[in-house]
């Protein structure tokens, strides 16, 4: 028989291997190490976050934020961070600097001659 090879070389959820075979599919996949585990997640984390961008449906937005979310989900398994820590930061973040609904956006600062002189703080500007 013969088949159409389709390189991918990327993270995929867990069931899409046994999901390609079901359907016919010859499959090359592995389990990542630790390291290329995050570069990949990393990088499907970009791919995820443009597919939103170009959504152009509720339906099409809201499986794109469901993907976005379950990167999310991995990723604070993978470091081992609870909700309370992120419950905490996030709280902390929104009560010292706000949230990111108010649609602000940041165009440019001018500050008094005499603290240029002063180098700013990296936390000071961080979002």
């Amino acid at each position: 028989m013969k088949y159409n090879k389709i390189e991918y070389n990327k993270l995929v959820r867990d069931k899409i291997p046994e999901i390609i075979r079901k359907s016919g599919g010859k499959v090359r996949s592995w389990e990542l190490n630790d390291d290329d585990y995050l570069n990949a997640i990393l990088a499907k984390f970009t791919e995820e976050f443009l597919e939103l961008k170009y959504a152009k449906t509720i339906s099409g937005r809201a499986e794109e934020l469901a993907d976005i979310y379950e990167i999310f989900m991995a990723l604070k398994h993978f470091y081992k961070i609870s909700w309370r820590e992120i419950s905490h930061y996030t709280a902390k973040k929104n009560t010292q600097k706000g949230t990111f609904v108010g649609k602000t956006f940041l165009r440019d600062v001018k500050m008094p001659i005499e603290r240029e002189a002063v180098e700013p703080v990296k936390e000071d500007f961080k979002n």
